[in-house]
């Protein structure tokens, strides 16, 4: 008789966790414009903002910054994977600034109300994160 009522609450737990397991999931277009803002921010200490634009198409990316080399966008390639992206640069850079700015890596993908944000959180000790937000307007299709 315990079984009988064990088996109601297994399938509950299954089924909220399964649910809770596809909200980490990132949908967006094959073909997606993304406009919003990039910032740096070095031990809780917030960078400059500068406007980005940012070009997904079926895996690969192209964007530009409204400051020179902050964030250092070119072009290049990216995969989606549950809540990640992850890009690969495919620009030759000179050596004249902090390479680090180039987009490339992997970034967690997390939405809020009115955006989607990108972060890379780079270090434990001088902790950086780098910051890429898109709003949710006409421009910018994005879902959860």
């Amino acid at each position: 008789m315990k079984k009988i009522y064990l088996l109601p609450v297994f399938a509950i737990f299954w089924f909220l966790h399964s649910c809770a397991e596809q909200d980490s999931f990132v949908v967006m277009d094959e073909k997606e414009t993304l406009e919003g803002t990039f910032q740096r921010i070095v031990d809780g200490e917030a960078g400059a903002i500068s406007e980005v634009t940012i070009k997904l198409n079926d895996g690969k990316w192209e964007g530009n910054s409204s400051v020179s080399r902050y964030p250092a966008l070119c072009k290049g390639n990216y995969t989606l994977e549950d809540s990640k992206i992850n890009f690969e640069n495919e620009c030759m850079w000179t050596a004249d600034f902090d390479w680090t700015l180039i987009l490339n890596g992997t970034f967690t993908v997390l939405f809020s109300d009115d955006s989607m944000i990108w972060e890379k959180v780079t270090g434990e000790v001088n902790q950086v994160i780098d910051r890429y937000s898109f709003p949710k307007n006409s421009n910018n299709s994005l879902t959860k």
